[in-house]
């Protein structure tokens, strides 16, 4: 798991000399951060997968718009493969990614499926079902959207999501 040539593209994206050195500067540690944080997404505990959304998010928060594009769509790469404890952590990082405003509208499609999949999710065990985590971080991330987006940006996808939904 890497972030694709973070060093290259923080060169082509970054406007300020600035910005650009000190990404350039603290890139090898803020890869190899992200990397053991998104290793450790599925880890068996709750806390642990919360923290890891804080930090992922308060790390997003600092870097370029493009590098913290990166991250972001790394994340939602792992939505495929997710098991119930990697898909409560995406689900973490996403909401904690929008309440923060880290993510832009461009991405609200991409967010929309996962949510709608998160909502509903269920898996059967031998004698019971799991999933109440999971669907407790799609609420999560729906009250994150209903903060952080006006409702003329919302309304195509409150319409489309609804009616999913029911």
């Amino acid at each position: 798991m890497t972030l694709n040539n973070l060093s290259e593209s923080g060169v082509h994206a970054t406007v300020n000399q600035q910005e650009l050195i000190e990404n350039i500067q603290y890139l090898d540690i803020i890869e190899h951060s992200i990397e053991i944080c998104l290793e450790n997404l599925s880890n068996k505990d709750s806390n642990v997968r919360y923290l890891i959304a804080k930090y992922i998010s308060n790390i997003c928060q600092k870097l370029s718009k493009n590098l913290s594009d990166q991250i972001i769509n790394l994340v939602f790469s792992k939505f495929e493969m997710a098991s119930e404890e990697l898909l409560h952590g995406i689900c973490l990082i996403i909401g904690e990614s929008i309440r923060k405003k880290i993510l832009s509208p461009d991405y609200l499609p991409t967010v929309i499926i996962i949510l709608e999949k998160a909502l509903i999710f269920e898996e059967y065990d031998v004698n019971h079902s799991t999933g109440s985590i999971i669907r407790d971080s799609a609420c999560y991330i729906s009250w994150a959207l209903a903060r952080s987006f006006e409702s003329s940006i919302m309304k195509e996808y409150v319409i489309k999501f609804g009616t999913n939904l029911l």
